[in-house]
């Protein structure tokens, strides 16, 4: 007689939604809430009160914690297994697009279980030894010549970046590198992709226009945006400069890595996606020169240093990217000129130096000791950088009681706008204090005074700011 052993407690009920039963996810009607058991653990893992979520994680959770596939072959005899196996195997893609391989056992009578890495392993050891037999058994012929194929190297977006930050042949400022890493972390944040190949004429123009979206709204701030940028744009819109500024950047730094890698076929393409990019429309002109009250407001509180900034900046026409790159031999103190390439155009610039310009100078160098060849230097003898050098003026305007509206740019606001104004002078003049090309050669410069060639211009200015 068998003894049948009693059955004991109910049958689970488990949960129905969308018209199926779903076997294990279970719901505990006392607290509402929907629970599975860990197949790990064994204890009961509570998920949520709704049905859709505890579904997914359910679903979730038997995805990752389902044992290793195995799969079936057609032999137990160990020499075979590798033969049997690559005659069984068949390629495909996932829905993710993964490329997959499964196995067809040749044999269905004898089925024997094999992990899938064994798989993986023999296929890797046989397209090594031997990939034309490999190509054979398993029906693709491309793989007979995969030993001819060189792998390429992917340039990623960071490697990219670092050529530029790191270039010796013209090295970046300090906040030139601070803007250029902001700049390119944010447009390496929208296009989310990892490597230069991946960046796709969709993705560059999708950069675009995220940009000028930017800069047209108050409110819009996506993910992507630093927050200097959100900072910066508290409240406002943006200016044109500030979006031709992000994607002038985007090429430079595309246009740099050309010089480094060989194969610069991906950049290439990219590069001529930005060709394509739209600037925007350069605000117009709306000059403001700096008024005599406020240049002498400035110039009465200035320590000696800030002097020689100052009369020199209003002299020769001066931007402040000009003061950090002008050097001590483009001074010329016995014929009080200043004959400086300027950085931006590669053009000469002329300018006669009134006397007190020249003093303001003389007492500076006095003091400023450093053995470097840029004229002004911060107080390590560095090279002045534009974002301090602003704070610096800043505080002075603010010592002066001069209206925060007045810019650095106002001083060579002031020089152009009175050089303009002056009833003797030729655009000739202007063009070479300002910078600005004016179709005669350097070598007709050189051989000529600055009182012959500026005079009559810097006399002007000099007349309004200075006597």
């Amino acid at each position: 007689m068998v003894i049948r052993k009693k059955k004991r407690g109910r049958k689970p009920k488990y949960v129905v939604y969308g018209g199926k039963v779903i076997e294990g996810l279970s719901y505990n009607p006392a607290n509402l809430t929907y629970y599975y058991l860990d197949r790990q653990t064994g204890k009961k893992t509570w998920a949520t009160r709704d049905i859709g979520k505890a579904n997914r994680q359910f679903l979730l959770h038997k995805e990752q914690t389902a044992p290793e596939p195995t799969m079936p072959i057609a032999s137990n005899k160990a020499e075979t297994i590798p033969t049997q196996l690559l005659q069984g195997l068949i390629f495909g893609k996932n829905k993710e697009g993964r490329h997959t391989v499964s196995y067809q056992p040749i044999i269905e009578e004898e089925k024997y279980t094999i992990p899938e890495s064994f798989i993986i392993e023999e296929f890797k050891k046989l397209l090594a030894e031997d990939p034309v037999r490999l190509a054979k058994l398993a029906g693709i012929e491309e793989l007979a010549y995969l030993h001819r194929v060189q792998i390429k190297k992917r340039i990623t977006l960071t490697e990219i970046l670092n050529l530029y930050m790191n270039r010796t042949l013209k090295p970046i400022s300090p906040q030139n590198k601070k803007e250029t890493r902001i700049f390119w972390t944010e447009f390496a944040k929208l296009v989310d992709v990892e490597n230069i190949d991946e960046l796709t004429l969709v993705l560059m123009n999708k950069y675009q226009n995220e940009v000028h979206k930017v800069a047209k709204s108050k409110t819009y701030r996506p993910h992507w945006l630093s927050k200097d940028s959100r900072k910066s744009l508290k409240g406002k819109t943006a200016s044109s400069t500030w979006i031709n500024h992000r994607l002038h950047k985007v090429k430079t730094i595309l246009n740099n890595s050309l010089s480094f890698i060989e194969d610069s076929t991906d950049i290439t393409r990219v590069i001529s996606y930005t060709n394509h990019f739209h600037l925007a429309e350069a605000n117009k002109p709306n000059p403001t020169p700096i008024t005599r009250e406020d240049f002498w407001k400035l110039y009465k509180t200035a320590d000696t240093k800030w002097k020689a900034i100052l009369t020199l900046s209003v002299n020769a026409g001066l931007y402040l990217k000009d003061v950090e790159d002008i050097a001590k031999d483009e001074i010329n103190f016995k014929k009080s000129e200043l004959r400086m390439k300027r950085r931006k155009t590669g053009i000469t610039r002329i300018a006669v130096l009134h006397p007190l310009t020249i003093k303001a100078l003389n007492n500076y160098l006095a003091k400023e000791n450093a053995d470097t060849d840029y004229l002004f230097v911060n107080t390590k003898g560095n090279k002045l950088d534009a974002h301090n050098t602003r704070n610096m003026f800043s505080k002075l305007r603010k010592k002066a009681g001069v209206s925060d509206k007045v810019k650095f740019a106002d001083l060579r606001d002031g020089t152009a706008t009175t050089a303009a104004e002056a009833t003797n002078v030729n655009s000739n003049e202007i063009k070479y204090i300002l910078g600005h090309s004016n179709g005669i050669t350097d070598f007709y410069a050189d051989r000529r005074s600055a009182q012959k060639l500026v005079g009559n211009v810097c006399k002007a200015i000099s007349d309004y700011y200075f006597d």
